[in-house]
């Protein structure tokens, strides 16, 4: 098992789970109730807000910011003077330099998210519109009886 690595002043808050080989640099805060995954590099004054996970093998830039609630994917890179907002969903994989990085990704994440939303209520109003004929034909079986 590796050991974990923890810089000066570092704070971790209740129920803080740090997996093994982890580095957290100085400073770096990790909220109430987290999860900080297997060889995953916070680097200086980098704060994780509460009930968060990062997964394995992350790296964080210094003066990182995750808000309350986020979950950051597998193997994600986060640069340096971040601020990721409460509820940030990174999935696996992802690079995230800089704000307009996160823009981007925030952005494409609202385009599928309509996409869904668009393929619910289409499917909602073909249902809808199959009840319709399927009382309508139990109308005319009954009015043949």
């Amino acid at each position: 098992v590796q050991s974990v690595e923890i810089g000066e002043s570092v704070i971790l808050g209740h129920l803080a789970a740090v997996g093994p080989g982890v580095s957290l640099g100085n400073k770096t805060q990790v909220g109430v109730n987290c999860g900080i995954g297997v060889r995953t590099k916070l680097a200086e004054n980098v704060d994780i807000g509460l009930y968060s996970f990062v997964h394995h093998g992350v790296s964080i830039g210094a003066n990182t910011t995750i808000g309350a609630h986020s979950f950051i994917g597998l193997r994600s890179k986060l640069g340096s003077d971040l601020i990721i907002p409460a509820g940030t969903n990174l999935p696996g994989g992802s690079v995230i330099l800089t704000q307009n990085d996160l823009r981007t990704h925030q952005d494409a994440e609202k385009t599928d998210l309509n996409n869904v939303r668009m393929a619910a209520v289409t499917e909602l109003a073909s249902g809808i519109k199959n009840a319709k004929n399927v009382t309508n034909n139990e109308e005319d079986l009954v009015k043949a009886t």
